[in-house]
């Protein structure tokens, strides 16, 4: 993220995916940093999320495509959010999947097996 809108953007991502009781790691990018990884790394309901955002309309870069592609590969949610409200319908995505009497989620793996 290089410019002040992706900057504001992130804060008020952060913000939102916080006030839903997400937990969010924000990615810096920097020497150190694995190259291509979204931009917010969080967990939902139980659920991986990683976030790449942009605000410019352009679409993500090939080593984010691909870093993305692995997310997805192992049952986690990758998104391109270029508004709140694409954050909103992952959320509400993951909320839909959720099993809020049995508190686990129903079609994953990580339910325990009294509440089936």
């Amino acid at each position: 993220m290089n410019t002040m809108a992706e900057s504001i953007f992130k804060r008020k991502a952060v913000a939102f995916l916080k006030s839903r009781g997400a937990w969010v790691f924000k990615v810096h990018g920097d020497g150190y940093s694995r190259n291509g990884v979204q931009d917010l790394i969080c967990c939902y309901l139980g659920r991986f999320l990683a976030v790449e955002l942009k605000v410019d309309g352009r679409d993500a870069e090939p080593l984010q495509s691909y870093e993305a592609s692995q997310v997805k590969k192992s049952r986690g949610i990758s998104i391109v959010a270029r508004t709140i409200l694409d954050i909103e319908k992952a959320l509400m995505k993951i909320e839909a999947d959720y099993d809020f009497a049995n508190l686990c989620i129903t079609e994953h793996l990580f339910c325990d097996s009294s509440h089936e």
